[in-house]
């Protein structure tokens, strides 16, 4: 057996397609007659405090797009805001990704504890866990949210698991490398999936190669989320001819 006790989740791009919420904001801003780019500006504008902390939810990009409109002589339309979001409240199943329920009820079933480690704003983050039915699985006792963007998710992992942890019998599902890369250099027993989502162009193929080289048997790398519960089902239940650690790319 593996001995993995607790699952970590995060929730942008690993059990929710974020890209498609930011593709609504950028829809939202070129509805008001912005190219693709200046949507683009005011995501970025918007994503973080001049501290790096991060800071975007739905009601600051709408804030940062009403101050570039005025500065072009236009008023923000709420019959189009209204719109908008109508239809991202309707996205439910394709926002939340494929497999992600069949993973959260798979570590269930088996008695793994399961938590939600969520990089944004809380209140940003609730509403997104809320409009694609996580909230069944995920509450206040087992969900932290941290604005940190550097070291924010090591910060985490210690408030849950206290500050001796060393990764021992946890196993993270994470969607970027970097972070991924961090998390795995500080707590040597961590094990790591990560989905990599082909739309987050933040890192080149190099640099996936590279991770996948370094951390070998201890991260595991695809693009569906579907493939990692597969290849998660196997570490916690080898097959007979596996035998040993099975975390493998």
């Amino acid at each position: 057996m593996s001995g993995v006790t607790d699952v970590v989740y995060d929730l942008d791009n690993t059990l929710i397609d974020a890209e498609r919420v930011k593709w609504f904001f950028r829809q939202l801003a070129k509805r008001h007659g912005l190219t693709e780019e200046e949507a683009r500006g005011i995501y970025r504008q918007a994503r973080n405090e001049e501290d790096g902390k991060i800071a975007i939810t739905d009601e600051r990009f709408l804030q940062f797009l009403r101050q570039e409109l005025v500065e072009l002589g236009k008023e923000l339309d709420t019959d189009i805001v209204e719109d908008v979001f109508s239809k991202i409240k309707k996205e439910k199943e394709k926002l939340l990704l494929p497999g992600a329920v069949d993973l959260i009820k798979f570590c269930g079933k088996r008695e793994i504890r399961n938590h939600l480690l969520s990089l944004g704003v809380e209140e940003w983050q609730k509403k997104k866990i809320g409009w694609v039915g996580l909230d069944e699985f995920f509450n206040d006792e087992n969900t932290v949210f941290t604005i940190e963007e550097n070291s924010g998710k090591s910060g985490a992992l210690r408030k849950i698991f206290g500050e001796n942890f060393n990764g021992t019998g946890v196993v993270l599902f994470n969607d970027r490398v970097d972070e991924s890369a961090e998390l795995l250099d500080a707590y040597p027993e961590l094990k790591v999936f990560v989905r990599r989502d082909m739309n987050d162009t933040r890192h080149n193929d190099a640099v996936w190669q590279e991770f996948s080289r370094k951390y070998e048997g201890r991260a595991v790398v695809a693009t569906d989320l579907n493939i990692l519960l597969e290849k998660f089902r196997e570490y916690v239940e080898p097959r007979e001819n596996r035998g040993g650690d099975t975390c493998r790319r």
